[in-house]
């Protein structure tokens, strides 16, 4: 049953009976709309879980941060029934940066950037960045850039839902879900991005410490270059090549004189920098 206010569902049972000496059916309807939302809405919350869940299992072993965003994206316009297109963008500096797109040409989105004042998320906050906003017409925005839709037509975006993302209090992005229909996101829309954008910035900041942790596996956190641990792990394999193949290969040893008189003497700041230098050089041989 349909009514101005939206779909109903009702519940029915009926019986026999006898009234006043003929055969009637006594029939009962109960309104369980409010049930049946409830249950739908459960089934929503269970089934974004479940995306959001496999989002934060497939941190590790993911070759990019792109690849995350993409997957996340992906995850939010199924989320959001009115979401056509969207789109995730990282902070580099003062600009934001294309990480992942869905329904927007590639020839015109692949190296798209905009300075961050620029963004629907900084126009609809009036600058603040801290909150997810809903635009229910984006025009209502002065000089906003909408990019080509994929599918070649002229329609163009008119609503979207646009939120902010957060690794360590600092801003890194942006992630926004749009609609070619005027006011086409609810309340409830507001809800599940918010529910995403929590489990977006958990993915990212988990994906960051495990590049960070792998990095630091191996290379020097003063230096930048190899490690001992992975020096050897690389050095057992160059070997094992050159054994095989009756290769040669050379092994410079480097010793760095009155190291310890820096230190003593100015301090061990000055010795890392010295060291700094020192492996800097190596790398411009």
């Amino acid at each position: 049953m349909l009514t101005p206010s939206g779909p109903h569902w009702f519940d029915y049972h009926f019986n026999l009976v006898n009234y006043q000496g003929k055969p009637c059916i006594l029939a009962t309807l109960n309104d369980v709309t409010s049930k049946k939302l409830n249950q739908q809405a459960l089934g929503r919350l269970i089934n974004l879980r479940e995306a959001m869940l496999e989002i934060t299992q497939s941190v590790i072993g993911v070759e990019s941060l792109d690849r995350i965003c993409d997957l996340v994206l992906k995850k939010a316009i199924q989320a959001i029934d009115a979401a056509e297109v969207g789109s995730i963008m990282l902070r580099e500096g003062h600009l934001l940066k294309m990480a992942a797109h869905r329904g927007f040409q590639n020839e015109s989105v692949h190296h798209f950037q905009l300075p961050i004042e620029e963004s629907f998320l900084y126009k609809a906050t009036s600058g603040k960045l801290n909150y997810i906003a809903k635009i229910d017409d984006i025009t209502s925005l002065e000089n906003v850039y909408t990019i080509p839709l994929e599918d070649g037509s002229d329609r163009t975006i008119k609503s979207s839902i646009t939120a902010p993302i957060y690794i360590e209090g600092d801003f890194f992005g942006v992630v926004d879900v749009e609609s070619t229909r005027l006011a086409a996101f609810s309340e409830d829309d507001l809800k599940v991005m918010q529910f995403i954008r929590n489990h977006v910035e958990i993915a990212i900041a988990n994906y960051l410490l495990y590049e960070e942790k792998r990095y630091l596996s191996q290379y020097d956190s003063l230096t930048g270059i190899y490690n001992r641990t992975f020096f050897e792990e690389i050095f057992s394999q160059v070997l094992d090549k050159a054994e095989r193949y009756q290769e040669t290969f050379h092994l410079v040893l480097f010793d760095l004189n009155c190291l310890k008189v820096v230190n003593d003497h100015l301090g061990h700041l000055a010795g890392d920098q010295l060291i700094r230098g020192f492996a800097a050089g190596l790398k411009r041989i």
